[in-house]
């Protein structure tokens, strides 16, 4: 039986402990002593297995005042157009709205996520990498949605999915150094047909240059996750496996 949460559970501080439990360590412990420099660098690495994950937050890096303030200010163009009726604190929903206005959403969202999320969590991995003298390491985003369901899961996989098809004039990929993207929430649970109850998410996405050993490396992760979560919490939470092609009917649960 699922039990709503009673406590907000701090995601970077989960996930600290998570990756710790996983074998991983946080970055700033593995850099060497007495840089006259140091860039602005990932989070997490696992040097035995040559790996660096960057963890962000989509409510810190994304759904911030200036995002809020430009999606009212669409919301009351759209309103004026009569594209939509709402009043009040009226919560709008991607997925009902008209398709002019979800496009027009979407641009809004693309741009930020690209700019703010991605690559800028492959430049720090890129610099880390520099850093610790990795330079074949595979990439990971870990990508939190903490609380917020403007973004429903479907719609977060193909933006960040587009994004990381974009290239440069030369035919090269713009975010070369992000082999795999986590998406997952610690405080915010999805609901689907294929599980009995509301559940808790995580969803590990592998491009092409991603390898066998990175896909083993997080699982072994996400399972550290959960087992770190239940902790918290004081009851067991299950884990739940999602196809990509059952996402559509994945929704949050408010």
């Amino acid at each position: 039986m699922f039990a709503r949460l009673q406590m907000s559970i701090d995601t970077e501080e989960l996930m600290n402990e998570a990756i710790s439990k996983a074998g991983g360590q946080i970055v700033a412990s593995l850099l060497p002593p007495n840089l006259a420099y140091t860039p602005e660098n990932a989070d997490y690495g696992f040097p035995e297995r040559n790996v660096i994950l960057e963890l962000k937050s989509l409510q810190k890096e994304l759904f911030t005042p200036a995002y809020r303030e430009k999606l009212r200010e669409l919301a009351f163009a759209w309103r004026k157009q009569g594209l939509i009726h709402v009043f009040g604190t009226a919560v709008l929903e991607l997925k009902k709205l008209p398709l002019i206005c979800q496009r027009q959403w979407l641009r809004l969202l693309t741009k930020s996520l690209q700019t703010r999320v991605v690559s800028k969590a492959n430049s720090q991995i890129e610099q880390t990498k520099n850093l610790l003298n990795m330079p074949d390491a595979k990439g990971v985003l870990l990508l939190a949605n903490d609380n917020t369901i403007d973004l429903d899961p479907l719609n977060l996989v193909i933006l960040v999915s587009n994004i990381l098809q974009k290239t440069h004039p030369d035919g090269s990929a713009q975010y070369s150094s992000l082999n795999a993207v986590t998406f997952f929430s610690c405080n915010l649970p999805i609901i689907s047909p294929l599980v009995s109850a509301p559940a808790f998410w995580w969803f590990n996405g592998h491009r092409p240059s991603s390898t066998p050993e990175l896909s083993t490396l997080l699982i072994h992760v996400e399972s550290c996750w959960y087992g770190c979560l239940s902790r918290r919490v004081g009851y067991d939470i299950p884990r739940i496996h999602l196809p990509q092609n059952a996402l559509e009917n994945v929704t949050f649960f408010r």
